[in-house]
């Protein structure tokens, strides 16, 4: 009797929280958007991101033709997540973002545990190079298992 008197105090410890103590939910990861801006070598700047800008025109970005403002060969991609906030919050949630190139095996990245900001913010940036005349360039991401977002980009060369 002695063992199981134990036994529920110390789980009953468990869970019993101080006067005014709140348990706080855990939300599941959420994306609230991707971001992608040219790389323009003759600036080291970046430019708008032309995955929200729908007449920017990718055309012979390589040397600054098109919509791009400067010769451009290189974009950075940008996953904002939302989560639960804090400090140190290190979260089970899971983000996977995979890109495709025309005629290019696919390339693919998972991060198995988002470090999230007080604000409840998570940033993850992905570098694709040589994308000037790639064609067509898939963005597929995913956080946790909900459904992909894909975005698609067309960088075209010529005459």
């Amino acid at each position: 009797m002695k063992l199981r008197s134990i036994v529920l105090f110390v789980v009953s410890g468990l869970v019993a929280l101080p006067d005014g103590a709140q348990v706080k939910e855990h939300f599941p990861a959420r994306l609230i958007s991707i971001k992608a801006m040219l790389y323009y070598t003759d600036t080291g700047k970046f430019s708008e991101d032309i995955l929200s800008a729908p007449d920017f025109y990718l055309w012979n970005t390589i040397i600054g033709e098109g919509s791009a403002k400067g010769p451009a060969k290189s974009i950075i991609i940008v996953v904002d997540v939302a989560g639960d906030g804090g400090p140190n919050v290190y979260s089970s949630d899971t983000l996977v973002v995979t890109t495709q190139l025309k005629g290019k095996l696919p390339s693919r990245k998972q991060i198995n545990h988002l470090d999230f900001a007080p604000s409840g913010q998570h940033f993850e940036a992905f570098w694709l190079d040589e994308i000037g005349c790639a064609g067509p360039v898939t963005i597929t991401v995913q956080v946790n298992q909900q459904p992909p977002v894909r975005k698609r980009l067309d960088f075209q060369c010529g005459e």
